[in-house]
């Protein structure tokens, strides 16, 4: 695994008041994630895809393992320890919304959704007129994020001790990213229990909350695995040798790992074999091959082998694979070991491959057409790429009749 961070707001650049942030103000409630001047307070929070989006750049299975806030200590004298409850959701809404009523209302959430519960001290004696962090540490509950899905945080914290003004322990904020909190606070009434009445989830109910004021300046600190790449090298390209590249396995539109290529016939030395290979953590390539069942030096794929999910494995001691007949050859490669929910391989190599090896299948003239009609034939691949002639892969093939009408199928070179 692998460690990275998310700034939203400047985090790393404040140390001070008003050094490259700003504070929330304009009432008792402008605080969030906690407000210190209320004994009960709540902020829903929404982190957007946008905002997570550098978790997924050639990255798979992002965790959030820890969340940082800073606050100005300008009047905190005392400790203000509080009870924290953190709740996650991932949600495909990127704003608050509002009710049949005009009512901006709190997102719903159960106790299916809670993270974490822990005792905070909330001691910020001796951090007097100095900007201090909040932390919520999520190493031992991690918040696994899913690309395109923002992130809706609940954050609840009741305590006893209160500062004695509002502006004593402010959080700063993000000013670029408006309306992204919803705060509760209230001496009597906890959160919970405004949660369990009648007048949930009204953000502008009679109880106290402020709907809609700016993101608190948040530093995510997230776990990852890389994309493992895998390649197919062999006879065909002289091993990836002589200025020779090897063919990459690219996602196809099932999710799984593709690659298509002219494979010489075998011999019964081998010499017209392939395998996979792929960079392992060391900088050093990993090869994959077959069983040699047959003990005669190659891994043979004919007839009875095609469409057949085959294990391969990691090692010099597994031979080279060869096919019977020559042709055009598409091969399917999936991960035998952990595969990430993208359908990506995660990092580091596998300790085993599924390999399927299909023969491709071949451009067949579209049925009940009138060659002498047709004005023109066209290629586009996945990709939105347009071609008179096919691309490897998958392609949909685009006829046009002299009559102006259009005849569209899938094929696959």
């Amino acid at each position: 695994q692998k460690s990275a961070q998310i700034d939203l707001g400047g985090f790393a650049q404040i140390d001070e008041y008003g050094d490259g942030g700003n504070l929330y103000n304009g009432g008792a409630l402008c605080n969030a994630p906690i407000n210190y001047y209320l004994c009960n307070s709540a902020a829903q929070i929404i982190y957007t895809a946008e905002d997570l989006a550098e978790a997924f750049d050639g990255k798979v299975n992002p965790k959030i393992t820890k969340l940082s806030y800073k606050l100005f200590n300008e009047m905190g004298f005392d400790a203000y320890p509080r009870s924290i409850k953190v709740y996650a959701q991932l949600s495909d809404a990127s704003a608050f919304g509002k009710d049949e009523e005009g009512n901006w209302i709190y997102f719903d959430f159960s106790d299916n959704d809670l993270k974490l519960s822990f005792e905070d001290e909330g001691d910020y004696v001796e951090g007097y007129y100095m900007a201090n962090e909040f932390v919520i540490d999520l190493s031992n509950a991690p918040i696994a994020l899913e690309e395109g899905k923002s992130l809706i945080l609940t954050i609840v914290a009741d305590g006893e001790n209160a500062t004695g003004s509002g502006s004593d322990l402010p959080f700063f904020c993000d000013n670029s990213r408006g309306r992204r909190v919803f705060a509760y606070g209230n001496d009597r009434v906890p959160f919970g229990d405004f949660k369990d009445s009648e007048d949930f989830p009204k953000a502008n109910a009679t109880l106290s909350s402020d709907p809609n004021i700016n993101l608190p300046v948040t530093l995510i600190d997230y776990t990852y695995e890389e994309v493992q790449d895998y390649f197919l090298t062999g006879a065909f390209n002289n091993w990836g040798r002589d200025g020779n590249e090897n063919i990459k396995f690219e996602a196809n539109e099932d999710g799984d790992l593709a690659a298509s290529v002219d494979l010489p016939a075998g011999e019964n030395n081998g010499e017209n074999g392939f395998k996979i290979i792929t960079v392992g953590d060391d900088g050093k390539l990993v090869w994959y091959g077959g069983q040699d069942d047959n003990q005669v030096g190659y891994f043979e794929i004919g007839e009875d082998l095609l469409n057949v999910g085959l294990s391969l494995f990691p090692g010099d001691d597994y031979a080279n694979m060869i096919v019977v007949e020559a042709g055009k050859y598409d091969l399917i490669l999936k991960e035998a070991t952990v595969r990430a929910p993208s359908g990506a391989p995660a990092k580091s190599p596998a300790s085993r491959l599924q390999l399927t090896v299909k023969k491709a299948e071949t451009i067949t003239a579209v049925t009940d057409i009138n060659v002498e009609n047709i004005a023109s034939v066209k290629y586009v691949n996945l990709a939105g790429q347009v071609s008179a002639t096919p691309f490897d892969g998958v392609n949909i093939q685009v006829t046009t009749m002299k009559d102006g009408s259009m005849k569209a199928v899938k094929v696959i070179r």
